[in-house]
């Protein structure tokens, strides 16, 4: 089994889409895979009205990490950080 840590800096919260078609959302997440498992992270930003110029920032601990929505194979152990921020 692989480890994924999923965490947010900001307004916003990350879907994680396993191969199966299985979706989680939220801003803290730890979630068990077997290895080789394939993943869609997608960064969210909140919707909440407050918030409207929040947007994705970047990604750290996975690459790329410019773009919102990052596809992986996890394999080991993993945490990622979502950072949103004011555009």
């Amino acid at each position: 089994m692989a480890k994924l840590s999923v965490s947010v800096s900001g307004n916003g919260y990350v879907e994680v889409i396993s191969s199966g078609n299985q979706t989680v959302s939220g801003d803290a997440l730890a979630l068990s895979f077997l290895k080789g498992t394939a993943l869609t992270l997608n960064a969210v930003a909140s919707p909440n009205a407050e918030d409207t110029n929040k947007t994705f920032s970047e990604w750290i601990g996975v690459t790329p990490t410019g773009q919102a929505e990052v596809t992986l194979n996890i394999n080991n152990n993993l945490s990622v950080r979502a950072v949103f921020q004011f555009s």
